[in-house]
């Protein structure tokens, strides 16, 4: 009897431990990066908001009467700079423009636009940075609030605003919402992650001002810098990608600066 009960304990001991080791997670959960989920429908919202995202813009872009050059073109010529003089960090800083704002993604290029954004929410909010829903939707009030005082008394700007609102209210709809406000209110949790990363990343810009190598301006050193951090907090999370069609990809390069505090200043 001894021996049947010393049997049944080490089994449910073993399937306990066992069950701890081998955590199981939904269908459709796709990685996990220091035990936060990323899902199949957040990566396919990334995708929808990018199309959303871009035309949005080229609404934008007819509106103020801009010709249709394509976004890496525009920048290059905003820069002053020749691209077939551009130096590999150049190149690199208008590919990542390019890949971050005017190309729909894949599904894998999805995926690690939320495993980066992940490991820099998470070192954000340890940090200090951390940004709560009433707060931004304060901020989005007075932002706003600011633009129609400013516009109030700019007749042309008010009216191509009122063009911009009327000619991008049906590309809200076709994308699933009633509005502009209804898009940016049911993203809001996003858009607080964003803040919560966006403060960090002005204390990285001040941390990094003297560790940079002045060859290319300091905008763009500063955004492949701030790339090449965010992989390497990636490289340093416990990540479990856990479906096969998907992988991490890297553009950037080595970092060479180790782990940085970029704690939020006091108030």
């Amino acid at each position: 009897m001894k021996l049947i009960r010393a049997g049944v304990f080490f089994l449910m001991a073993a399937l306990v431990l066992g069950g701890c080791a081998s955590q199981s997670y939904s269908e459709n959960v796709v990685a996990v990066v220091n035990g936060e989920t990323i899902t199949k429908e957040e990566i396919a919202e990334v995708i929808k908001e990018r199309k959303l995202l871009i035309d949005l813009t080229e609404a934008l872009r007819l509106v103020n009467g801009e010709s249709s050059m394509p976004q890496r073109e525009a920048m290059i010529q905003a820069f002053g700079i020749n691209e077939g003089d551009m130096t590999p960090g150049q190149k690199r800083f208008f590919e990542g423009i390019e890949r971050s704002s005017a190309k729909i993604p894949t599904e894998n290029e999805a995926l690690n636009i939320l495993l980066v954004e992940e490991v820099l929410h998470q070192e954000a909010v340890k940090e200090g940075h951390d940004a709560s829903i009433d707060k931004v939707r304060e901020i989005m009030e007075e932002s706003k609030r600011i633009n129609m005082e400013a516009m109030s008394q700019n007749e042309e700007a008010l009216k191509e605003y009122n063009e911009y609102v009327e000619k991008t209210a049906s590309i809200y709809h076709q994308y699933g919402f009633a509005s502009e406000d209804d898009y940016l209110n049911k993203r809001i949790d996003r858009t607080a992650r964003a803040m919560a990363i966006n403060t960090m990343n002005y204390e990285f810009d001040k941390v990094m001002t003297d560790k940079l190598p002045n060859i290319d301006l300091p905008q763009m050193e500063r955004g492949n810098a701030w790339e090449d951090y965010g992989e390497y907090l990636l490289s340093k999370a416990k990540v479990k990608i856990l479906k096969p069609e998907y992988q991490i990809e890297h553009y950037g390069e080595s970092w060479s600066h180790g782990k940085l505090n970029l704690k939020a200043a006091s108030k």
